[in-house]
């Protein structure tokens, strides 16, 4: 199989779960998702033409590659840009690729949403225009600016009965903010009464009984009802409830302690409203701890990329295999200089099969490194890619041993490049993280993890020159690693060492391997 088959299988796959998304979005007949099934069944057709009687021309493989690039990947960028909060990208880009209103403002929409879940309530009107029909959508906008009275009077624009209970319970939140606490209770009792409640709506009505009960200043009731809550909520908001409570119960000390929490852990635009309770009681809001960041991660990527670049440039003035056979982990290949050194474990990673290879690699460990690394740090982050990286050798290793002892096979000859055991470890670490958690989104996390570790096996198993023990190995060592890490004493300076550890380790195989490679050439 080609390295341009593998990309449209890829991309195929990929296309696949997008579609899925933008068919909550938009119509199958809309152009925001005939734009991406179209390049899908064209890159089916082109990766698929290896395994039957037709070959794909040159010219349809460019222009089904360019259709991809812009209507598979292109949404699945800006999605990731608006995540990483670039949002004055993307509404040009969206411009560029749709023509039809419907289609932007489907789209639009989705980033408003994910803005309006970050906290950042301008970008988030900067997205909704004028005609803005998705009444939840409004809701939310409404609700982060405190815009009371224009969610009572969010009217006729529910598409369906789940979405009326959804804006009932928003207007609910609007009476008891505004102090209309009997007309807040009979809305919830109305709900109540509606069958085929969704869990949504069943805990969005506990919250609201929650604050209900905060307002009356019933602590110890409030307490009950969040505590069934918790793993469904954001924390600032249990914190905020409960703060609310504390302080109708004329407890001003916990009141003031926990809105110091609340406001720690809420959103940037939802900040100044703790702040002002705590001036109130005649205190200041607590100093923020500095933004988590993603610098590790992006040195990592930056270091991998440099890396394709000295092995690009070394294939072309030498031999294909010259670079491999210097960094790359090795089985049963020989005669090649320390074939069999143990810093080879680590220093594939730094290899690529080819651009297409890397580019994946990259775009997956932007995201999925950049993620576990905000939520930890960046020591965290290295040392799960560090021991990906290693345990993918050594599954491979032990796999294929047991392979030779229960079949009587000879040994094959394998040789092992790519950062997918690394990233795998980092996704594994990420996946423990996120199990131990009780945030809801971890919730999801976990399971769309699961489905994407799913996606790779098949993806080793039908794709020829893939490492399937490799990627199970490396997803291995990052369960182990996310396991040890939660009892690891939580001190800045302890877990530090360990990402020094893990720089050493990554700057001694290539130091070792550069040694390797001058005695080749």
């Amino acid at each position: 199989m080609t390295e341009v088959q593998i990309f449209f299988l890829a991309s195929l796959v990929t296309g696949f779960y997008l579609s899925r998304l933008l068919l909550r979005l938009a119509p199958i007949q809309s152009e925001l998702v005939l734009k991406t099934i179209i390049p899908m069944v064209l890159a089916a057709l082109v990766a698929l033409s290896g395994f039957f009687n037709y070959q794909a021309t040159m010219l349809l493989e460019i222009v089904v590659v360019i259709l991809v690039l812009l209507y598979i990947f292109g949404p699945m960028i800006l999605i990731a840009l608006a995540r990483s909060r670039f949002y004055k990208i993307v509404s040009p880009i969206v411009n560029i690729l749709y023509q039809t209103e419907s289609a932007r403002r489907s789209l639009k929409s989705f980033f408003a949403q994910i803005a309006l879940t970050q906290g950042n309530l301008d970008s988030a009107v900067s997205f909704i225009d004028e005609n803005e029909e998705n009444p939840l959508l409004l809701a939310q906008t409404y609700l982060l600016s405190s815009e009371w009275q224009k969610i009572l009077d969010l009217d006729g624009l529910a598409a369906s009965a789940e979405q009326e209970q959804i804006i009932n319970v928003f207007k609910a939140r609007a009476l008891i903010e505004l102090g209309r606490l009997n007309e807040a209770e009979r809305l919830l009792e109305f709900i109540k009464s509606k069958k085929n409640k969704s869990p949504i709506v069943y805990k969005s009505v506990q919250l609201s009984e929650a604050r209900l009960s905060a307002e009356a200043g019933r602590f110890a009731e409030t307490r009950q009802i969040l505590e069934g809550l918790q793993s469904s909520i954001p924390p600032y908001q249990i914190f905020g409830v409960l703060a609310r409570a504390a302080e109708q119960q004329d407890n001003l000390e916990s009141a003031v302690s926990l809105y110091k929490q609340a406001y720690k852990l809420s959103p940037e635009v939802l900040r100044e409203k703790y702040a002002a309770k705590l001036r109130l009681f005649g205190h200041n809001p607590p100093e923020l701890k500095r933004a988590a960041n993603n610098t590790a991660t992006l040195a990592l990527l930056a270091s991998i990329a440099v890396a394709y670049i000295i092995q690009f440039i070394l294939e072309k003035k030498y031999n294909i295999a010259v670079p491999r056979m210097a960094a790359g982990f090795l089985l049963n290949i020989s005669p090649v200089p320390q074939e069999n050194a143990i810093w080879r474990y680590l220093s594939y990673a730094f290899l690529h099969g080819g651009i297409v290879h890397l580019g994946f690699n990259l775009w997956v460990l932007l995201d999925i490194g950049s993620m576990y690394e905000k939520r930890r740090n960046w020591a965290y982050m290295l040392a799960s890619f560090v021991l990906g990286s290693i345990m993918g050798a050594v599954l491979t290793v032990v796999a294929e041993g047991a392979i030779v002892s229960f079949t009587g096979s000879a040994l094959k000859q394998i040789l092992l490049v790519g950062a997918s055991g690394g990233i795998l470890g980092i996704a594994g670490a990420l996946l423990v993280d996120a199990r131990f958690a009780k945030d809801a989104q971890d919730k999801t996390l976990v399971t769309s993890l699961m489905r994407w570790m799913l996606m790779i096996t098949v993806f080793s198993l039908v794709i020829p020159n893939v490492s399937l023990w490799g990627h199970l190995g490396g997803f291995l060592g990052g369960m182990l690693w996310g396991g040890a890490s939660l009892s690891l004493n939580e001190n800045k300076n302890t877990i530090n060492i360990v990402g020094y550890v893990a720089i050493a380790l990554i700057l001694y195989s290539l130091i070792m391997s550069a040694r390797v490679l001058l005695d080749i050439i």
